[in-house]
């Protein structure tokens, strides 16, 4: 619970899925390997709502990168 309050707090990235939806994540290493940490989150019901959170090894699958 204490890293998804920390990525909602301080994301590295937020990208919009939908009106009203937001993916927060960032990277963040657990037992020495690094992760990426999402959470899906409602913004429109306040205060907003985590949909769901997850982490994953596939960064460059989900991270984006500026051009």
């Amino acid at each position: 619970m204490a890293m998804v309050r920390r990525v909602m707090e301080q994301p590295e990235q937020i990208l919009h899925i939908r009106p009203g939806r937001v993916v927060a994540q960032s990277r963040c290493l657990i037992d020495g390997k690094e992760y990426l940490l999402r959470v899906f989150v409602d913004v429109d019901p306040e205060p907003a709502t985590v949909v769901t959170a997850y982490r994953t090894s596939k960064i460059l699958k989900s991270w984006r990168y500026e051009a």
